[in-house]
């Protein structure tokens, strides 16, 4: 596909497009409030998010895969708001933030994969285009 820009009110509409899968929402939140790559931002558990309280943290470090270095991103206000509601929604032990939808037991403790995600973004992308 390219790369894709978009103007801040597409933006607007692709959070509100989400809004109806809290994942998803939380996936693009945490993609505009970081700007990490996908490969980083399937990688994030649930521990690399919250504190010692179980609260969303202000400020997130990871390891990057592709250099080895760690990196900090500010969290939005916003973002912080959306990954507490969907962490709260969750019922399951998966450690990985971005889980499959398939529940099964093959995949309960994975993260989601790359082409998933891929879907995700252009499942939203056509509604928006």
């Amino acid at each position: 596909m390219g790369k894709l820009f978009l103007q801040e009110e597409q933006i607007g509409k692709l959070l509100e497009l989400s809004a109806v899968n809290p994942r998803d929402h939380a996936l693009f939140h945490m993609a505009l409030s970081t700007g990490f790559r996908v490969s980083d931002l399937l990688r994030i558990k649930r521990r690399d998010l919250q504190d010692s309280d179980g609260k969303i943290s202000r400020l997130i470090r990871l390891k990057m895969k592709k250099t080895g270095k760690y990196i900090e991103r500010p969290l939005r206000d916003d973002c912080r708001e959306v990954m507490a509601a969907y962490l709260k929604s969750r019922k399951d032990d998966n450690p990985f933030v971005f889980r499959p939808e398939a529940n099964n037991s093959l995949k309960r403790r994975l993260p989601m994969d790359r082409s998933s995600m891929h879907q995700v973004y252009k499942k939203y992308l056509e509604k928006l285009f």
